[in-house]
């Protein structure tokens, strides 16, 4: 039977090939999506310890919050506070430190001198910092260090784009304002001309404070250690001098803090990817279940003559799942070729829209080859097991039949089960959309999945009147047509399956389609609904600026009501949560916020805040009520509950003045300003 089945796949050789395109689209997005973050994470890793090869010791603050929910809208790069200056002298005189470099950091865009529009903005970030001259992990490509405040170094990507080179003069925009430097010196890493395509301006340590508001601090230090001393040892030395909050970690510790912040970012976006993979499986699952159906009914009567010569119901099972193995194997080798194809045009891609990753070549983990193999011959193995099992049950005297008819059973447990699949399904949509359960997304994709599989159960009983309603206009073909119609009438079996890979396959297609008009639809409205300003002003990548543009604003006739948004990250029962600082004398102005209990003004006295009414209502909180709210800087404050709002989509849940936000945030996190004329 073994070679029977070997021998019946070689003579078709065509049906073998077209079958295993079927899990080819699936298995190669698992296969590129694994080969992609895999290569970004080595990527990364080689970036951040050549970032950190000329250091020893980090020292910094603690970071208050250990982990940051995906899609932070900045607290999770803002949650460290500064250091004294004066610290960097102390780190000097220690014997076993040979040099230390202190630094800080911030946002800064080149303007393109040619015409006249920022640098980036798109995808990798724009990074401001001070120049280290012992510790930096640039290489001069041309020119000298930036040591007056009109200077500054360029990382030579940038350059490049702008088409600038040591000497010329360039306009840098800065959370102080926009000025005009003289480029000292192009740089750029080992092997690398930027930092994962970021824009990295450099400034001397005093232009730098100033630029990025920090005026006798520091974000780090950076330490080299003495000759034969240790990371640890020197780490282990300066600990003892830090103020609390501070902690000395090696360059190594460092580096694999910054890799995990990576981590898991690319987390999210594999994810993504492997969902798109999985739905890919999942229609190909249903193209296999019906190509293998087919080739049951085309060769009952070859099937009944191995069981006329003694084969069993086992041995005829196990034939055609064999060939079902060898065309899954089949299908995901090449899936893993195309996985490792698709995954340099996905890297190509990103560095097509500024996301580039750091040059290394890509990294096929075995586990990649292993999951792609099992995944994809495991799908071919279930989706033709039913198939197999079907054909095992055909009689010997099916052989004696001049036509191929496929033995059938009766619906009845096919509306059974379909019955439960769709209940279920649907049951869990209702569960995950309007539930409140915890993790909303995977109940909704559970729900999904087991109602597309009841639906292609339950759709031979919809497949009759079906074929009759859809193919009436083809009686009008003439014979041709009322075949095709009546062929179609009756095999509702035949017809549904043949029919169920292209009915998820477009049902996937308009989901995601209504699915993404429908956000775009929803955030119009959000502003046609909530903002009543006829300006929004934001920086690129969200990143914060300095609350003096509002004020600058403010003194504009133009504008009668200026209002600044912040945002940043608080702890509640051990979560993160987003928190919106906001201006209680100008916000009413700006936005329309509904309030079910108390004011906005009630913010205006300290320690108070606003709740979105669905938090108040899960919490049992109301007005006058005082609840924990953890802060990376201050720590955990009691605040009293001095408003519930019903509508959440522009303030969020949480709700502070801005004065309160001042106190409690070691940054300014301004990341919108409304205008209104």
């Amino acid at each position: 039977m073994w070679r029977a089945a070997l021998k019946s796949l070689r003579a078709r050789k065509l049906r073998l090939a077209l079958t295993a395109l079927a899990i080819v689209l699936g298995i190669g997005f698992v296969a590129g999506t694994l080969v992609l973050t895999d290569t970004a994470l080595a990527a990364f890793d080689d970036l951040f310890g050549e970032v950190f090869s000329k250091t020893d010791v980090v020292v910094q603050a603690e970071q208050a919050f250990q982990e940051s929910p995906a899609g932070g809208g900045g607290g999770g790069a803002q949650e460290r506070e500064t250091m004294p200056e004066s610290l960097l002298d102390d780190v000097r005189e220690l014997p076993e430190v040979a040099a230390a470099d202190g630094s800080v950091n911030g946002f800064a865009q080149v303007v393109d001198p040619g015409t006249g529009d920022v640098i980036g903005g798109g995808g990798a970030p724009s990074i401001g910092t001070s120049w280290d001259p012992n510790t930096t992990p640039f290489e001069i490509r041309e020119g000298d260090p930036p040591d007056e405040p009109n200077e500054v170094a360029l990382d030579a990507s940038t350059a490049a784009e702008a088409g600038l080179v040591a000497g010329d003069e360039v306009q840098v925009v800065t959370q102080t304002g926009l000025d005009t430097y003289r480029v000292s010196a192009v740089v750029g890493l080992e092997g690398a001309d930027s930092i994962g395509g970021a824009t990295v301006t450099s400034f001397e340590l005093g232009t730098a404070q100033h630029l990025f508001e920090r005026e006798g601090v520091l974000d780090q230090i950076y330490v080299v250690g003495a000759e034969g001393t240790s990371a640890a040892s020197v780490a282990n030395a300066i600990t003892p001098m830090l103020p609390e909050g501070v902690e000395a970690i090696t360059a190594t510790d460092a580096a694999d803090e910054q890799a995990d912040q990576i981590r898991e970012g690319l987390g999210f976006f594999r994810t993504i990817l492997l969902i798109f993979a999985f739905v890919a499986l999942f229609v190909g699952a249903f193209v296999i279940f019906n190509t293998f159906n087919i080739v049951v009914t085309q060769r009952t009567r070859e099937l009944a003559l191995l069981r006329a010569l003694g084969a069993s119901q086992r041995q005829v099972f196990g034939s055609v799942l064999l060939e079902s193995i060898v065309t899954g194997l089949l299908g995901s080798a090449l899936g893993l070729l195309v996985g490792i194809v698709l995954a340099i045009g996905l890297k190509s891609l990103l560095a097509g829209f500024g996301a580039e990753l750091p040059p290394t070549g890509l990294k096929i983990e075995p586990r990649t080859i292993i999951v792609a193999l099992i995944l994809g011959t495991v799908v071919t193995a279930v989706a033709s097991s039913f198939p197999a099992r079907r054909a095992s049950r055909v009689a010997p005297i099916e052989a004696l039949r001049e036509g191929a008819v496929a033995p059938s059973s009766s619906l009845r447990r096919r509306a059974i089960v379909g019955s439960i699949l769709l209940l279920g399904g649907v049951g869990a949509l209702i569960v995950g959309l309007f539930g409140g359960v915890s993790n909303a997304a995977l109940v909704v994709g559970i729900g999904a999945y087991l109602t597309f599989s009841g639906v292609a159960v339950l759709s031979p009983f919809v497949a009759r009147p079906l074929a009759a309603a859809i193919g009436a206009p083809a009686r009008a073909l003439g014979m041709t047509g009322r075949l095709g119609r009546e062929n179609a009438m009756r095999n509702p079996r035949r017809t549904a399956s043949t029919a169920a890979a292209l009915m998820i396959g477009l049902g996937l297609v308009v989901f995601v389609s209504v699915f993404m008009t429908s956000a775009k639809a929803s955030a119009s409205q959000i502003l046609d609904e909530t903002l009543r300003a006829d300006f929004i002003l934001n920086s690129a990548q969200f990143q914060p600026f300095s609350p003096q543009v509002a004020r600058e604003l403010e003194d504009r006739p133009e504008f009668s009501a200026v209002s600044p948004f912040r945002q940043g990250e608080i702890r509640l029962d051990g979560a993160l949560a987003f928190v919106s600082g906001v201006d209680p004398g100008t916000v009413g102005v700006v936005a329309s916020v509904p309030m079910a209990a108390g004011s906005i003004d009630a913010i205006e006295q300290p320690e108070t805040i606003l709740l979105f009414r669905g938090i108040a209502l899960n919490e049992g909180l109301h007005v006058g009520d005082e609840f924990p709210v953890a802060f990376a800087r201050t720590g955990t404050q009691r605040l009293e509950v001095g408003g519930i709002y019903t509508d959440n989509r522009l303030l969020g849940d949480y709700t502070i003045s801005l004065d309160e936000y001042e106190e409690n945030f070691a940054e300014q996190l301004d990341s919108i300003v409304f205008l209104k004329v």
